[in-house]
């Protein structure tokens, strides 16, 4: 792994701009100073009043300049970081006043020790009396811009960024090793303080900074193992404990924001195809939706899972079927914690995840991550479904009630989306020739559809209320669906499959007695028959 050498340079260059800038005015000021004033006679007890009420008037303000700095500073420290210090010893223009008083009042006392030795001959002595007034002069106009920057410089945001600037790769990689100094600490300690006392602006700035350095350096790096592992699991671990501190103080805004940083360096990392640090960002982000479902913070539950899903999506885009997998497994994670604390917000946006990740790693041709994104539809399809208060749930769903309990409504939906999304992907897999995801759907559909028949005459007719008679009906038109897109695109085999599942769906509703479903059944059959023999048809008269 290698650093952006420009970046060193430009920070560099940063730290002169303040000399360079007194520079020219010392230089430009003196000249205009000689211009104007012309050398007089000064007699002697004037000048030694002068430049003896010059020395201690700037002894004096220096003083005062160094004491009320000081506190400035510790008082800076103790609100955020005692790392502060650090970035006040770094200020150039601290420094630089104290040499221009302490310069001032040097020429000042060596014009009076010259006044002492030569007491009737001042007039040789003009232009030293004059350049310490100018000195003088300048001391005192030195304290409008330090002031300006010293107030400017203890703002939290400019600390923060200028706490960032020294944040390399090579400085994060350092902090696998105790001894070596840790740039990310400080901004750490003033976010983890903000967050004590409920300080948005600062959380925001701190988070802004660090998303921003990190997403620079992580475009500038070139992969070499194993650092790299070393570096994104460095800057990840950071995440946790201020996710965790957030949860625990119920801080969503800070929940939030944090989310949104680890979803853009997520981001990032899928962009530049580093796969193992992208499914490291997955896994901080289940981490703290997980815990954020916990204190039961509904909007900063539901955030992780819409992150997670764009991770995935732009995981998938590249590629990085390690990243988009697990992407799948933690959604599912997510929605099952979710479920358990009735945040019905977190668990549909779930569906919606699986959903798109499942299409977009279809297209990518990434077989396992489809395949998985299907099998997990499937599976919270059919558990949902075995639930014993999907009956009721379908109920309120369907009442108009306007104490409509949402969370139930909800829950009554989510057997057929779960079932409509793993349909989506099945078809999406068959237009993009994968045999593996395209048999998967159609066997998570059999499943789904046999459960439905079952379920449906283990209850009265007033009780199922037609939600398994929903679901089945569901279940074979999107069987459907994909048979015949699999026939469209040639895959004759998970075509005949589908045809093989509807057979035993019937089957089994001849066995119970349910002969709604024959007609349903006997129809699908028919269109994936037809598509079958239409595709052999083209195939012969293109041949």
């Amino acid at each position: 792994m290698h650093e952006d050498p420009s970046e060193s340079i430009e920070m560099d260059l940063k730290d002169l701009n303040y000399p360079i800038l007194i520079g020219a005015i010392l230089l430009t000021s003196y000249l205009c100073f000689r211009l104007i004033l012309t050398p007089s006679n000064t007699q002697p007890d004037s000048a030694r009043y002068m430049l003896s009420a010059l020395i201690q008037s700037e002894a004096s303000i220096i003083a005062i300049v160094i004491t009320l700095s000081l506190i400035g500073v510790q008082i800076a420290a103790s609100a955020y970081s005692t790392r502060i210090v650090d970035v006040f010893k770094r200020t150039p223009s601290f420094w630089i006043l104290i040499l221009i008083y302490i310069a001032a009042m040097i020429q000042a006392l060596r014009v009076l020790k010259l006044i002492e030795a030569e007491p009737n001959n001042t007039y040789i002595l003009e232009n030293d009396i004059l350049f310490s007034y100018y000195l003088g002069a300048i001391a005192f106009l030195a304290l409008v811009p330090y002031i300006w920057i010293i107030l400017d410089l203890l703002k939290p945001s400019n600390i923060i960024n200028n706490l960032s600037e020294k944040i390399t790769a090579k400085a994060i990689l350092s902090n696998t090793r105790p001894r070596d100094p840790d740039p990310l600490q400080p901004i750490i300690d003033i976010i983890t303080n903000s967050l004590i006392k409920n300080d948005g602006g600062t959380i925001a700035d701190g988070l802004n900074a660090l998303e921003s350095r990190f997403k620079s350096l992580i475009k500038t790096w070139k992969y070499k193992e194993p650092d790299d592992d070393d570096i994104a699991k460095n800057i990840l671990s950071l995440f946790s404990p201020i996710g965790e501190l957030a949860a625990s103080r119920k801080y969503e805004y800070a929940t939030k924001k944090l989310i949104g940083t680890v979803t853009q360096i997520g981001c990032t990392f899928a962009e530049v195809n580093y796969n193992g640090a992208a499914l490291m960002a997955v896994d901080v982000l289940n981490e703290m939706g997980v815990k954020a479902s916990r204190q039961n913070l509904r909007e900063a539950t539901t955030m992780p899972v819409e992150a997670m899903g764009e991770i995935g999506e732009k995981a998938a885009e590249h590629r990085l079927e390690g990243t988009t997998n697990r992407v799948v497994d933690d959604v599912e994670d997510m929605r099952s914690n979710a479920a358990e604390q009735d945040i019905y917000e977190a668990e549909t946006t779930a569906l919606i995840v699986l959903l798109n990740v499942g299409v977009m790693a279809a297209g990518a041709h990434l077989e396992l991550t489809a395949s998985n994104a299907i099998e997990t539809l499937g599976i919270i399809s059919t558990r949902a479904t075995g639930e014993d208060l999907i009956a009721t749930d379908w109920k309120i769903a369907n009442s108009e009630d306007p104490r409509l309990d949402y969370a139930a409504a909800h829950r009554a939906i989510y057997p057929l989306m779960a079932l409509s999304n793993l349909s989506l992907i099945g078809v999406e897999a068959a237009k993009q020739h994968l045999e593996e995801p395209t048999r998967n759907a159609i066997v998570a559909l059999h499943k789904i559809g046999t459960e439905a028949i079952e379920r449906h005459l283990d209850r009265t007719p007033d009780e199922a209320d037609g939600f398994f008679e929903s679901l089945l009906f569901t279940a074979i038109d999107e069987m459907k669906k994909v048979g015949v897109e699999a026939a469209k695109q040639h895959l004759e085999k998970p075509a005949r499959n589908a045809i093989a599942a509807l057979k035993k769906i019937e089957m089994k509703a001849v066995e119970l007695h349910f002969d709604k479903a024959k007609i349903p059944i006997a129809i699908a059959r028919g269109d994936i028959e037809r598509s079958i023999l239409q595709t052999r048809v083209y195939k012969v008269d293109r041949a």
